[in-house]
């Protein structure tokens, strides 16, 4: 899915480029138009040729601050502030005009229970670490022994050993999802992480109960 805001398009002007997938197309941007066009590599010219592939004109508005911009869908005309090219076609229309759900194929950090969601929750808790002594370190996968002098100076010592445990957890749990092939929910990894049971386990002990599934 691409899709351009006008509100990336201010004060702007002249050619640029942007991606549709692996490929590149490239937009100029005037005062009341952009114009999207692709470039093929011409033999009989000996070179690249451009192409146009669509005009998208721009619309404006008075407000009590000026004035305001809007796209004009090249399909239905109304005005609309961002608009939408979708399965690697090349035309650019608005949502409505689209068809398609515009979220249906975003990568959902929350599905699976796979590496990606656990690296978002173990790089989010270990930002509240003090890390200046450590920055220069591979943080997974995680050794709460090298991070003794990382807590900062208003975190209570409860706090910080239990982001210690936190952050032991999901580094386990991350080596048995790429390991054992196995996945968590979202609703596993929040309760185990906030449950009686990981306050209470010794942080030596958490990489084996977290491997053998023994939490």
């Amino acid at each position: 899915m691409n899709v351009i805001d006008i509100k990336n398009i201010k004060g702007l002007s002249g050619k640029y480029s942007i991606k549709f997938g692996k490929e590149k197309k490239y937009v100029n941007i005037e005062d009341d138009k952009i114009t999207l066009f692709g470039r093929i590599k011409s033999y009989a010219h000996g070179g690249w040729c451009n192409y146009k592939i669509q005009d998208i004109f721009i619309s404006k508005q008075k407000t009590g601050f000026g004035e305001k911009k809007f796209f004009v869908c090249p399909e239905c005309g109304e005005r609309r502030t961002k608009i939408y090219c979708y399965d690697n076609k090349e035309v650019f229309k608005c949502r409505s005009c689209l068809g398609k759900n515009i979220y249906s194929e975003r990568c959902n950090l929350y599905d699976g229970g796979g590496v990606a969601l656990i690296e978002y929750k173990f790089f989010n808790l270990i930002s509240e670490l003090d890390l200046s002594e450590t920055s220069k370190k591979r943080h997974i996968p995680f050794d709460s022994r090298y991070y003794g002098s990382c807590k900062p100076k208003y975190m209570r010592y409860e706090k910080f050993e239990l982001i210690l445990k936190q952050l032991t957890a999901l580094s386990a749990m991350r080596d048995t999802v790429i390991l054992q092939k196995c996945s968590y929910s979202t609703k596993y990894i929040n309760g185990l992480l906030n449950s009686n049971v990981l306050k209470k386990l010794k942080l030596i002990d958490i990489p084996d109960a977290i491997w053998f599934h023994e939490v």
